[in-house]
């Protein structure tokens, strides 16, 4: 089956819902440069998810947050990046990255 979009906001929509499809968390760092870095050195993985929740409530500038715990993005302070849209996951190797909507992670979070 093929699926063809015209609209490049539906298509964009259509990619963004598949890479958080079921709301948990994806395996991958979204792909481009336009993203907001919210974290600071030491920060852990809870609190990066706490701050991109805020961002997202408090500017809806952050609907997806790419993290990771590999060594390089956390010696450049470069491990917690927001992103508005998300239409393709990247794997830059060897660094390990997961991307979830930070809002729903930090729900999950605070019910657990």
């Amino acid at each position: 089956t093929t699926i063809v979009i015209a609209d490049s906001s539906a298509a964009t929509e259509a990619s963004s819902s598949l890479v958080a499809a079921g709301g948990g968390s994806r395996e991958g760092r979204c792909s481009g440069s336009g993203y907001m870095n919210v974290g600071w050195s030491g920060m852990s993985r809870d609190k990066c998810i706490e701050r991109a929740a805020d961002v997202q409530k408090d500017t809806s500038q952050c609907s997806f947050l790419s993290y990771s715990s590999s060594l390089q993005p956390q010696q450049q302070s470069q491990f917690c990046l927001c992103f508005k849209e998300c239409s393709e996951l990247t794997h830059p190797a060897p660094e390990v990255w997961e991307t979830v909507n930070p809002e729903e992670a930090k729900a999950t979070s605070d019910n657990s």
